[in-house]
């Protein structure tokens, strides 16, 4: 026989069975132990910070995900039991300072949302922080040089922070935005991807996997070879003539110019000037 239960700490609690039978010629007994199964929220603490709330967010979702105590604190339904444990993993994860606002909230939805308002700001300041990244993402473009990771990784980073601004965007958006903005040198595969693929169920991993095999095809193409890369090392005959060639033409040009200095120079020195009886100047050979 076997059964579920749990404690403060755990969700789910097995049932070990201790057979203990009394042959006394009367009865049989069983005694069931149970055994309780504690676990703490899955994953390391992510301690909230002033600037680190989008993170912050991601991963205490995900641990109250793994425990079955999200809905309670995304709608504010579920057991006073299931309540309490969704606040005891929110305040395991917030600085000293901000455990007695939160511990006093009548619910866990309550604490959720007061941290979200410290940290993301009211409605207003939100809708302007929404737009701000609207306008990063509509503007958002490849840098010179850029790999297709890393401009991903900032693609990425832009949604998750509209999504936790109230203001998401649709995963088909951010696919066409990305095709829309890769460098030329992507232009074919982006062009093939919208013909031939069905963007509306891509996702930007996906998307991102196939451009980074032809980013690394690219890279393996424009590699040197080994002749270019140790300095063309390997010259066939004529290159090598004509190399030798220019070479020469120009070793040669100062023992022509000194020559011609020299002819230059000993012409000048053979000359003789000189008057003659009416007074005008001679130039003469000697």
């Amino acid at each position: 026989m076997t059964g579920k239960g749990a404690d403060n700490k755990s969700e789910v609690s097995g049932m070990k069975k201790l057979e203990d039978t009394v042959n006394d010629g009367a009865a049989e007994t069983r005694v069931l132990e149970r055994v309780i199964h504690e676990h703490d929220a899955p994953g390391p603490a992510l301690v909230l910070t002033r600037t680190n709330y989008v993170d912050w967010a991601l991963v205490t979702r995900v641990q109250l995900q793994a425990q079955g105590l999200w809905t309670v604190v995304d709608t504010g339904v579920g057991s006073e039991r299931d309540d309490r444990r969704a606040l005891g993993v929110i305040l395991r994860n917030v600085p000293p300072e901000m455990l007695r606002t939160l511990a006093v909230k009548d619910s866990a939805k309550l604490a959720w949302d007061v941290v979200k308002t410290m940290r993301m700001g009211v409605d207003r300041v939100r809708e302007a922080k929404a737009q701000t990244r609207q306008a990063e993402f509509e503007a958002l473009k490849f840098h010179d040089g850029e790999s297709v990771e890393a401009f991903a990784m900032r693609l990425t980073g832009i949604v998750n922070d509209l999504e936790l601004l109230d203001d998401p965007v649709s995963e088909h958006k951010v696919v066409l935005k990305f095709l829309r903005v890769v460098p030329r040198r992507y232009r074919q595969m982006a062009m093939a991807i919208e013909s031939l693929c069905d963007t509306k169920n891509m996702s930007i991993e996906e998307l991102c996997g196939r451009l980074v095999a032809v980013e690394e095809r690219y890279n393996l193409d424009d590699e040197p070879t080994n002749s270019t890369a140790a300095g063309r090392l390997l010259l066939t005959e004529e290159e090598w003539r004509r190399d030798n060639a220019a070479e020469s033409v120009v070793d040669t040009l100062p023992l022509c110019r000194k020559k011609k200095r020299d002819e230059e120079r000993r012409e000048h020195t053979n000359l003789a000037v000189g008057e003659d009886d009416g007074g005008e100047r001679i130039v003469c050979r000697t």
